[in-house]
C-alpha cells in the first residue's frame, strides 16, 4: 500500500485481532476506496493457507414486496432478480432472502436484501420505499429475531454452545444421556419418521 500510495508513512486506520480467533485480523479503513485497494493488495500478496474474508453486508427489510417479481414457482429467487432490483434502485445487492411463508400463496410478502454499502442501506431505510418492477415496497431496518440459545450436545437452553459444552451428551429424541440420536438406530428411526410426518403435514 505504501508503494501504491507513494507515501512511505501510510498506515491504515486500525488493525484489530479477533478475541475468539487469534488467526483472524480486521483492518479498519477510512473509506470505501481505501478498503478496495487494501483488499486487492491482500489478495495479491496472501500467503498459502490465508484468505481475505468477504465484504461486510448490510441488511434491509422490505415489506409488501410483489412475490411474482422476486420468487419463481418453486420458491427460489428468480434468475436476474438481484441484478434487476439493483439497477432499479441504484444500489448493489449481493443477496435476497424471502422472509414470508413461501407456501402461503399470498401475492405479497416480506424479504431481506443484503447490500454491499452502508450508504446504500441508509439511503433505502431513510427513503422508506424500494422499487420492484414499478411497484413500491416499504423499507425498514432489519432486526433479526434471536431466540433462546440451545446446546445441541446437552440439549439445555442457555448461553452454552455444543463445541464448548462440558456436560454429558443427551439424545435430542429420547432425552437419555450417553448417546446422540444420529448414532442410536431406534432414535434415528423415530427422527426420520417425524421428518416424514412433517413433510406430509406441510403438503
Amino acid at each position: 500500500m505504501r508503494s501504491k500510495e507513494e507515501n512511505s508513512a501510510w498506515r491504515c486506520a486500525a488493525v484489530t485481532k479477533d478475541p475468539r480467533n487469534a488467526d483472524r485480523i480486521k483492518i479498519i479503513c477510512r473509506n470505501e476506496t481505501e478498503m478496495k485497494q487494501i483488499k486487492e493488495v491482500a489478495e495479491a500478496t496472501a500467503v498459502v493457507g490465508s484468505r481475505v474474508m468477504r465484504d461486510q453486508l448490510y441488511l434491509v427489510r422490505v415489506d409488501n414486496a410483489n412475490r411474482s417479481r422476486v420468487l419463481s414457482a418453486d420458491g427460489s429467487i428468480l434468475p436476474g432478480a438481484i441484478e434487476a432490483l439493483s439497477a432499479e434502485n441504484n444500489v448493489q445487492i449481493a443477496k435476497i432472502a424471502w422472509l414470508s411463508n413461501k407456501d402461503s400463496g399470498k401475492a405479497y410478502g416480506s424479504m431481506v436484501i443484503y447490500v454491499t454499502k452502508r450508504g446504500d442501506a441508509q439511503k433505502l431505510v431513510e427513503g422508506l420505499y424500494f422499487d420492484i418492477a414499478g411497484e413500491s415496497a416499504y423499507t425498514h431496518t432489519f432486526e433479526p429475531r434471536a431466540g433462546p440459545v440451545q446446546c445441541y450436545d446437552c440439549q439445555e437452553l442457555g448461553g452454552q454452545i455444543a463445541f464448548a459444552c462440558k456436560k454429558p451428551q443427551v439424545c435430542g429424541k429420547c432425552a437419555q444421556a450417553g448417546h446422540h440420536h444420529k448414532w442410536m438406530p431406534s432414535c434415528r428411526a423415530k427422527v426420520r419418521a417425524l421428518w416424514r410426518a412433517a413433510r406430509v403435514v406441510q403438503r
